[in-house]
């Protein structure tokens, strides 16, 4: 059986983190505590948020016609992804 891939939109920007930048941690506010255990920052909070964001706003397109939308979360320890990403629907 062939698996099912799940069709990526073409307008849908992807971050390859191979290929990513990669921020210095002086660029960011690090509590002084964290600072010895972290190298380097791959994705600033700034860009994860906005990502939320345009996922929600995507979201919300394509099921503007339904009254309701249900989630479902099958990932394990995908709660904080669920809660974020449901944040931003419900603004």
């Amino acid at each position: 059986m062939k698996p099912f891939i799940y069709p990526v939109p073409e307008d849908l920007e992807v971050i390859n983190l191979a290929q990513g930048p990669v921020y210095s941690k002086e660029q960011f506010y690090l509590p002084e505590r964290f600072k010895p255990f972290v190298e380097h920052i791959l994705l600033p909070e700034g860009l994860i948020q906005a990502r939320w964001e345009r996922l929600a706003e995507r979201i919300l397109a394509d099921y503007a016609s339904e009254r309701e939308l249900s989630m479902i979360v099958l990932m394990n320890g995908g709660y904080m992804f669920y809660q974020d990403l449901k944040d931003k629907i419900d603004e």
